[in-house]
């Protein structure tokens, strides 16, 4: 469908509603999505979030709108049954910015939609797509959320939120989600690259793991294939962030199995000399396949374990640094040599298998 472009504004009254319903609302709840990160609508969104003492989830597309480590951003800790939809069953005003609300972000539109719903998105055929707001505003993220934090400055707020609320059901479901056994490995990557560094992770087991615990603290510096879920993204991803990007820092994160798809593109890297770290989680299986086959097909296993390349000496038939790591605090180590060079750099990281 076509992006249909934000009306004059006119949408004045529709911001003033918003004002008013998020200024009455005794549980607000703010929830990202992709279109808060491209609208660079975090500062705004905060600035709403803290004159209501809000909770805000993001989706993964949403990572990095708002800073992880502020204490009112859940992230995307949210998972059906955990203690962050305890907090969404709670919420009497939703408040979406730049979401579809769609399929997979919403666990099968599980997600808890309380009867009082604003969506701001920047496509009006986006606006009641799979959630009916009660209030919807097209336009401009960025620009909506700045208006409505002005017009909330000025008006008494209700919100009965406790930060010790949204504290604990934020660690609590940090204890309890996907993959916090092999959070050591992403503690080494965040280490490494600084905060406003780039980092492109494929459709691998480390980097649905990362979706929960990898903190992000700026806009579009999280890219992953949602939707289509494409193997072999993240290299190819991180070469064009490096074009677009110049001096500040882009890695790559990939399965062993996705890096297949396009290792040819390490050619691309080597030719315009990028000091792109290629991180290879190895593990020597389609791992997603596996653990599905492990659970649906009764321990049946079909074409998912892998005949492996040596990376380390793939590496040096591109005539670029290869090593092979087997601990975190290695890995911190090999990154941080990677980004002192002009060239690329495979990474190989053996780990454990998942199923």
């Amino acid at each position: 469908s076509e992006v249909s472009e934000s009306p004059p504004v006119d949408s004045a009254e529709q911001i003033a509603s918003a004002a008013e319903a998020l200024a009455s609302a005794e549980r607000p709840m703010i929830y990202c999505g992709g279109g808060a990160t491209s609208a660079a609508a975090g500062a705004s969104i905060l600035a709403i979030a803290e004159q209501l003492g809000a909770p805000i989830v993001t989706s993964i597309q949403g990572k990095g709108s708002v800073p992880d480590g502020h204490p009112l951003v859940c992230g995307t800790f949210w998972t059906q049954g955990n203690a962050i939809d305890d907090l969404a069953k709670q919420a009497d005003l939703l408040l979406v910015v730049g979401s579809k609300l769609g399929v997979q972000a919403t666990e099968r539109f599980t997600f808890p939609i309380p009867d009082t719903l604003i969506r701001i998105d920047i496509d009006a055929h986006e606006m009641a797509r799979n959630a009916t707001p009660s209030i919807g505003i097209v336009g401009d993220a960025a620009s909506v959320t700045a208006q409505i934090a002005s017009d909330l400055d000025a008006r008494p707020t209700s919100s009965c939120w406790a930060k010790d609320e949204i504290d604990e059901a934020r660690t609590l479901a940090r204890q309890s989600a996907f993959g916090v056994d092999r959070i050591a490995w992403l503690e080494a990557i965040r280490a490494a690259v600084p905060d406003d560094g780039c980092i492109a992770w494929d459709m691998t087991m480390m980097s649905y793991v990362a979706g929960y615990h990898f903190p992000v603290y700026q806009p579009r510096t999280f890219l992953f294939p949602s939707g289509f879920g494409t193997l072999g993204f993240a290299l190819p991803a991180a070469i064009g962030a490096k074009v677009g990007l110049g001096e500040r820092t882009v890695a790559a994160v990939v399965g062993d199995g996705g890096y297949q798809f396009t290792m040819q593109e390490l050619a691309t890297a080597v030719q315009f000399r990028f000091g792109i770290p290629v991180i290879i989680f190895n593990d020597s299986t389609y791992s997603a396949v596996k653990a599905e086959q492990h659970s649906s097909r009764d321990q049946r296993y079909s074409a998912v374990d892998l005949v492996n390349p040596d990376y380390v000496k793939l590496a040096d038939a591109y005539g670029v640094p290869g090593v092979r790591v087997t601990s975190p605090e290695a890995l911190q180590t090999a990154i941080t040599d990677a980004l002192s060079r002009d060239l690329p750099t495979l990474i190989d990281v053996p780990i454990d298998g998942w199923v």
